[in-house]
């Protein structure tokens, strides 16, 4: 249990002109313990995350003063909106909700398993989440709310030798995606 809020700002010069960009993003997580009622698991959390992000110097003419797609404020990927594609939505400003309910069982058959290989797997853990999210032109709580992007899934996720292992299989209502990736996605 516990929370975690994040404040970052980047900012960064356009290659071949002379504009420069800059980026907020603000992220606030909170997780919170289940009660166990059941003798098959070990741990049991509901993990929530908001996550903002603005650029206050985007030109909505020209691609001048943008940060490019992989930095801005953008939605889809490894992070947010697991169900689509990296960087599918992109714009000045992004608004984004997640909830994941996290298990860790105590039946553990990866330690003896990935035990003789001489890897130390200490858990492992089943994941049910949703993201929720859009991005818009301006930094404004009513449009963001609109037309939401939704996307659901399944994760499972193995502590090994102090690495923590992500794999996520999403579905949003363009596609599908599995993510594979190091460490949690907040």
């Amino acid at each position: 249990s516990g929370g975690r809020v994040r404040l970052a700002s980047q900012w960064g010069k356009n290659e071949g002109s002379n504009g420069r960009w800059r980026l907020y993003e603000g992220t606030v997580s909170g997780f919170f313990n289940v009660p166990i009622f059941q003798q098959w698991a070990k741990q049991q959390v509901i993990a929530l995350n908001l996550h903002a992000a603005h650029t206050p110097t985007w030109d909505p003419a020209s691609a001048q003063n943008r940060p490019p797609a992989y930095l801005g404020a953008r939605l889809g990927g490894l992070m947010r909106l697991r169900g689509y594609r990296g960087s599918r939505f992109y714009d000045r400003s992004n608004w984004v909700y997640s909830a994941e309910y996290r298990l860790i069982p105590r039946w553990q058959p990866l330690a003896t398993a990935l035990g003789k290989l001489g890897y130390r797997v200490p858990w492992w853990q089943l994941t049910l989440f949703a993201d929720s999210g859009r991005v818009a032109p301006h930094f404004d709580l009513h449009d963001f709310h609109q037309n939401m992007k939704t996307t659901t899934g399944l994760g499972l996720r193995i502590l090994a030798e102090g690495l923590l292992v992500r794999i996520d299989f999403a579905r949003s209502e363009e596609e599908s995606a599995t993510v594979v990736a190091i460490d949690q996605a907040f």
